[in-house]
């Protein structure tokens, strides 16, 4: 790792390990992705978390004239920071956020099935990113051929990251990207996300809009969010 974290591949370290007589000098360009991923993949989500965070507290800060009334943002930070599940829900900060996401793979109008979807939201008054979402509908192991028909293995216990229905087209995975991230820093940041600029397509026109029984039912009760549409990724 630390001859990768000087410029020096995978190549070069396994050819190390070789004049030196130590283990694996093969595989250690094939395995040094993988590797280091495994080993620096917690350190990398909690940077990135606090780099989003320090974002909408820079984003606030400049959004403080679409506050509510009696909002307090050093109250409103200092909650964020302990975690403060009991401050008051009125007195929430507020922001206008766009957002879009990319695929894996490029759609089409006839094909859409990309395995996986990022998407980010970026605050209208800073322009920094405040929130991202992944979305994967499909799983090395539990989509592997011998847990599926006819063989249907159970397959083993694992820590899966599918979290979207591969039935559906991967074009749905941003209005639920975006919702997910809405959700995130509610429950979270203690962020109202009021007024949203997104592509203006008919998936998020149907699924981005006021809170209906289903949403409640299985994300609780939420603040109205007003998504604003237009002929050019949307308009305020």
């Amino acid at each position: 790792m630390s001859m990768v974290a000087h410029g020096d591949g995978g190549t070069e370290a396994g050819a190390a390990l070789g004049f030196l007589d130590l283990c694996h000098p093969t595989s250690c360009e094939i395995g040094m992705f993988h590797n280091m991923e495994k080993e620096l993949i917690f350190y990398a989500e909690d940077i990135g978390e606090s780099v989003l965070r320090h974002a909408a507290f820079k984003e606030v800060k400049k959004s403080l004239s679409i506050q509510e009334s009696g909002f307090d943002f050093d109250r409103w930070k200092e909650a964020v920071l302990s975690e403060d599940l009991t401050h008051p829900k009125h007195l929430c900060a507020r922001v206008r956020a766009s957002d879009d996401m990319g695929w894996n793979n490029r759609g089409s109008a006839k094909r859409r099935d990309s395995h996986s979807g990022h998407c980010m939201a970026m605050g209208c008054a800073s322009g920094l990113p405040i929130a991202m979402a992944s979305m994967v509908n499909w799983c090395r192991i539990c989509d592997s051929p011998r847990h599926r028909a006819p063989l249907g293995l159970a397959p083993p216990v694992h820590n899966c990251y599918k979290n979207f229905d591969p039935a559906l087209a991967s074009g749905d995975m941003e209005p639920a990207g975006l919702l997910d991230m809405m959700h995130h820093l509610w429950d979270h940041l203690l962020l109202h996300m009021f007024e949203t600029v997104t592509d203006d397509d008919s998936k998020m026109k149907a699924r981005c809009r006021w809170n209906d029984d289903q949403c409640a039912e299985h994300h609780g009760q939420r603040p109205m969010v007003l998504c604003t549409t237009g002929k050019k990724k949307g308009k305020l």
